[in-house]
């Protein structure tokens, strides 16, 4: 059942100071309310970690940060979101991306009406302030297999059982 689902949004960051703040609010003005934030640091040398724990402080119990120990990269660290994840959604962020005030609840609908496990979102770039949108398209863009989704993580929803 989606209606009132936990989404657990997972974030690796690596000195990402210069976008930190443009994300972590776009993810504090969802319309849904019903989220949670893990940031897996892995190794900053910039002021993330600062950056971070101002919103911690702003948002205790909606924001976790997991401070990895060695630098081991984007996959593992969200492998690492994924074990701390309460959600029965899982959605995947890099630390310079930002999404719309409502891109949570459109995905949400999009997954209860057919009973979805993964809903992807259409994105655009910015290139010198010009947005250069990227429709989804399944059929035509990916081959799914039992062993390859053929898509990125970021952007999409999935349900937590199907990724464990």
């Amino acid at each position: 059942m989606v209606n009132n689902s936990l989404v657990s949004i997972i974030i690796p960051v690596y000195n990402a100071e210069n976008y930190l703040k443009i994300c972590l609010d776009s993810i504090c003005q969802q319309i849904y309310p019903n989220w949670e934030i893990i940031i897996i640091n892995d190794c900053s040398k910039d002021n993330s970690v600062a950056i971070i724990q101002q919103y911690i402080d702003k948002y205790p119990d909606k924001i976790k940060l997991i401070l990895n120990h060695k630098n081991i990269g984007p996959g593992l660290s969200r492998n690492i979101g994924v074990a701390k994840a309460t959600g029965n959604w899982l959605f995947f962020m890099d630390a310079d991306d930002f999404i719309e005030a409502n891109c949570l609840s459109k995905l949400l609908l999009a997954a209860s009406l057919g009973d979805y496990d993964i809903v992807l979102a259409n994105y655009y770039l910015l290139k010198n302030d010009l947005k250069v949108v990227h429709d989804i398209d399944l059929v035509a863009n990916f081959q799914f297999s039992r062993f390859s989704l053929g898509l990125y993580s970021w952007g999409t929803l999935f349900n937590y059982r199907f990724w464990i």
